[in-house]
């Protein structure tokens, strides 16, 4: 009665006539059954991102979160087996922000040979999920760097951008002076001396390919996290979230086995296909609906033919009878027909919704990626100084230039009143948050974006930790102050050289309260960078460059209490 249904088809499985079919679940056959690796250590989902709007827009979150890190599962795979989004290894450009081979190498358990950087120097601080808060954290002041709002606030490059590969490399080589974040190399020694020498896996030296497999596993994580946190803010700002509808079928997706590219490969043949059988059938099922409807009319004629029922003699009683079962038959069959009729298209539709959804998702990574590759082209220059403003490049040099030639002494000492007079200036108003001596004193009660990103912006406080419950059980650290930098101590987080103060000034410091410089001819302008400059490191003494071995020692001791177990965020 019906024609054969394509092979495909008749994966699905429903309790109705043999020729229903499901055009999405069709695929299947592509792969088979799911199996689910068992996954010792694994990303942690942003359960605080998707609970500041739960409590923000009085939405459900759990369906988005979990259809969110799905995504990224699939797209950017495990911490044992990295990848990036097929889309972005597709384009040359877009795959060299990335190195596989790096990814490899930083990856993985920190015993493994030849790989596991990240996890035996990084992870205690950072997580193993990059999300700032790996077993040492909460300790700590301020907080390690959460990557996966995709912000850092020590680079070369304008305000808005990413930092460049340089930018990181320097940070993980050098450390950043006043925190926990200390030097790759120091770090290493730390691990070596909490060890022991028993642990032979743990490698001598860190090298210029084992920092550039950090920096591209850094990169990763970021591109990561920020991809998991665009799909929530975007199912927010779309109102998908709120119209009850999913950032993406996640269900569909583990069905279609989508993280096999052989699959998504195939996906354009397969729905031609699909589309194919889906025209066929619904041809077959129409004019199934138009005979079934035309024996009704005839049926329904014969039964009103027949006039009152009361009248007709046995046999005719019986007939008619008859006659209407089978019109009931019909009218259940025309049914069932449009039923099948209405759900196949609904099928399709199913299928086309999850592709499209999976297209965004793609765009999104093609963003953000984007953005890490233009980071190179979006570097401040640094002008020379102006003739006539000595600017020396540390303290030393400053304090030679002091006692050295009279005219550049005298240059310098005019150079730092005007830098004093900008700083405690109504349009600078550096002295507002650093105090008028540079001592961090003004403005201590502010926070940074990583904190207010899931407080003040949410429309919750970040002092009522009674408020911040329920973010803080899913992951949230306790709010910090961010604290300005006190100048008398000698330390520059992101840089004592004039270049990077210079970059600190102009463009600010992404992420925290430090504003880029606005310019008001004749009070503040560009030239007096250098002054606020020479008047900033006239306050101080340089930080030490080496921590001492009691130093050293206090950090092991901190870090041993972790064991030796891998961190898992």
């Amino acid at each position: 009665m019906y024609p054969d249904i394509h092979p495909i088809f008749q994966a699905f499985n429903r309790p109705t006539r043999k020729y229903r079919v499901l055009a999405f679940t069709a695929l299947l056959a592509l792969s088979g059954c799911s199996k689910k690796e068992v996954k010792q250590i694994a990303f942690e989902p942003n359960l605080v991102h998707s609970m500041k709007y739960q409590i923000q827009h009085d939405l459900p979150m759990t369906q988005a979160s979990e259809d969110a890190y799905w995504v990224v599962d699939t797209m950017f795979g495990t911490p044992d087996s990295p990848t990036l989004p097929q889309v972005i290894l597709d384009d040359d450009d877009f795959a060299s922000v990335v190195s596989l081979d790096n990814l490899h190498q930083a990856s993985g358990p920190e015993n493994a040979e030849g790989r596991g950087l990240y996890r035996l120097l990084c992870a205690s601080c950072h997580g193993v999920t990059g999300d700032g808060r790996g077993p040492l954290a909460a300790s700590q002041v301020p907080y390690p760097r959460d990557y996966r709002k995709g912000v850092f606030k020590f680079k070369s490059s304008e305000r808005g951008s990413k930092p460049t590969k340089g930018d990181l490399r320097q940070i993980i080589t050098d450390g950043i002076a006043g925190t926990n974040m200390i030097s790759i190399a120091k770090l290493l020694d730390l691990e070596k001396l909490k060890r022991g020498t028993e642990e032979t896996w743990i490698p001598e030296t860190i090298d210029s390919e084992n920092i550039d497999a950090l920096v591209d596993y850094v990169i990763y994580l970021s591109l990561r996290g920020e991809h998991e946190r665009t799909q929530i803010d975007m199912g927010i700002l779309e109102g998908i979230i709120e119209g009850d509808d999913r950032l993406i079928n996640s269900d569909l997706g583990e069905k279609l086995e989508w993280g096999k590219r052989e699959n998504r490969d195939l996906i354009d043949e397969k729905i031609e296909a699909v589309e194919a059988e889906k025209n066929n059938a619904l041809e077959t099922l129409q004019k199934e609906l138009s005979e079934e409807e035309k024996r009704l009319a005839t049926l329904t004629e014969k039964i009103e033919s027949t006039g009152d029922a009361q009248n007709l003699n046995p046999s005719e009683k019986r007939e008619n009878a008859a006659r209407l079962q089978t019109r009931d038959n019909l009218e259940a069959s025309i049914a069932a027909i449009k039923e099948e009729s209405d759900s196949l298209t609904n099928d399709i539709e199913d299928l086309q919704n999850y592709l499209e959804e999976w297209e965004y998702n793609e765009e999104y990574a093609i963003d953000i990626a984007d953005a890490w590759l233009s980071a190179e082209e979006e570097i401040v220059d640094v002008p020379t100084p102006p003739e006539g403003i000595p600017v020396p490049n540390s303290h030393d040099e400053m304090l030679e230039m002091q006692k050295g030639d009279p005219s550049i002494a005298e240059a310098l000492t005019l150079s730092i009143k005007r830098g004093r007079e900008v700083f405690v200036g109504k349009v600078a108003a550096c002295s507002k948050c650093h105090g008028e001596k540079g001592l961090g004193n003004g403005q201590t009660t502010d926070y940074d974006d990583w904190t207010k990103d899931w407080t003040s912006r949410a429309g919750l406080k970040p002092d009522d930790l009674e408020q911040l419950v329920p973010l803080l059980a899913r992951g949230a650290l306790k709010p910090q102050n961010a604290r300005p930098r006190n100048f008398t101590d000698g330390i520059f987080r992101g840089g004592s050289s004039s270049e990077n103060l210079y970059r600190r000034i102009i463009q600010g410091i992404e992420g925290s309260p430090m504003p880029a410089a606005t310019f008001v001819e004749g009070e503040f302008e560009k030239d007096d960078i250098w002054h606020l400059i020479n008047f900033i490191r006239s306050l101080g003494n340089p930080a030490p460059s080496t921590q001492s071995e009691k130093e050293v020692e206090e950090t092991a001791t901190a870090r041993s209490t972790i064991g030796n177990s891998n961190p898992n965020s």
